[in-house]
């Protein structure tokens, strides 16, 4: 119980002191951000006309964000080893 008071007090402190609080206008980001989940709102987005001046961010989630996490750990393990140097997945 004292060491939750502690450390409750001491993470309000740093937000208070040390964490200065931001203006909104700094967090707007230039680019689109798209979930690749919501294809309707993805395609809509695609068809903007300033679409490709501005770019985007692709995020993954769920099952596809999953697989690509889990081939990739499996293609740096892989290859960390000498004797599949040569490794490719075809």
């Amino acid at each position: 119980m004292r060491e939750e008071l502690r450390l409750s007090t001491l993470q309000n402190n740093i937000i208070t002191n040390g964490v200065h609080q931001s203006d909104k206008h700094d967090l707007k980001p230039d680019c689109i951000i798209l979930d690749i989940g919501d294809p309707l709102a993805y395609i809509e987005a695609t068809k903007q006309s300033d679409f490709p001046k501005r770019g985007a961010i692709h995020t993954f989630g769920g099952l596809i964000g999953e697989l690509i996490i889990t081939f990739t750990c499996l293609l740096d393990f892989v290859l960390s080893n000498p004797n599949f140097s040569s490794f490719k997945i075809t």
